[in-house]
């Protein structure tokens, strides 16, 4: 039976990797130019542990909805709410980071594991990205998990998570357009996750995440405040960027805690998704801890 098993994952697996590389103008419209879309495609190939990998997983599902043209169906999701127009999507974004310390303890780049709404690519670079002058603006920020949890410091900062650190560059994004400042009129952070994380059976969750969520989204001095304790400074550079008043961007933010599960089951329907969900059976039916990281109500 273990047999059957494997050749019938082998099998789907090879349909996956056909049916993007038959689609392989829109699996690179949705990542920077370079090498990481045949590492992505290289790990499918090599077929070791897929439900590990978590940058895997948000372009496979990500590439469910822009094969389908279901990007504002993905923007819905992943914002619960909806956009007038068909947003742009990127993963492994790179916002300019919003700090600069004086004398090179600066932050680097933040990879932001899935950029989708109003932006605009920034010139000379193949993955940074800045706010688009299409007025009223809005994007989404998401910080996707599979089994890792965030990180609770950087380089930097022993104090400073992830999440608020991804929440500050969504508050900051910003570009300059003859010579005024703008903004989104709207930024939304979404945490990704396996459904598991998010309602825990025993209703306590077992990532720090699950706690640093329930803190910001339900108080948002407590964002401002973990933001102002950074002990790097605020990026400026004056009429190219500059840090905003934190305390006027709040109140443009909104924070989401969306699962994989969600994402999979309001994928439009395409030949794509139907390979994609027989992969993904098949990976569950495999007898080891991460074949049970997705729920089983994902169809």
């Amino acid at each position: 039976m273990s047999g059957l098993i494997g050749d019938n994952h082998c099998n789907n697996t090879q349909r996956l990797l056909e049916e993007l590389q038959r689609n392989k103008g829109i699996a690179e419209s949705i990542v920077p130019p370079g090498n990481l879309l045949g590492n992505l495609l290289g790990r499918i190939q090599s077929n070791s542990n897929m439900l590990a990998d978590e940058a895997l997983w948000t372009f496979l599902l990500t590439f469910g909805y822009t094969v389908a043209g279901g990007e504002q169906a993905m923007f819905k999701v992943l914002t619960e709410g909806s956009l007038s127009r068909s947003p742009k999507v990127l993963i492994e974004a790179q916002p300019i980071p919003p700090r600069q310390g004086r004398f090179g303890e600066s932050e680097g780049n933040s990879n932001i594991d899935l950029l989708i709404g109003d932006f605009s690519g920034r010139p000379g670079t193949a993955s940074g990205v800045c706010a688009s002058a299409k007025q009223p603006g809005e994007v989404c920020f998401v910080e996707a998990k599979l089994l890792s949890d965030i990180a609770h410091m950087t380089s930097r900062d022993l104090h400073r998570n992830q999440l608020v650190r991804v929440i500050e560059n969504a508050l900051t994004f910003q570009d300059w357009k003859g010579g005024k400042q703008v903004f989104p009129d709207r930024v939304h952070v979404t945490l990704l996750t396996p459904k598991q994380f998010k309602t825990p059976q025993s209703g306590n969750g077992s990532r720090f995440y699950y706690y640093k969520f329930d803190e910001y989204s339900s108080d948002t001095q407590r964002i401002l405040s973990d933001i102002g304790a950074c002990s790097v400074d605020k990026r400026c550079k004056p009429e190219q960027w500059e840090y905003p008043i934190i305390g006027n961007r709040v109140g443009c933010l909104a924070l989401h805690w969306v699962t994989h599960e969600d994402l999979f089951r309001a994928m439009p329907w395409s030949d794509y998704r139907e390979i994609l969900i027989s992969c993904l059976v098949s990976l569950q039916q495999q007898k080891s801890p991460t074949s049970r990281i997705f729920s089983s109500d994902f169809k």
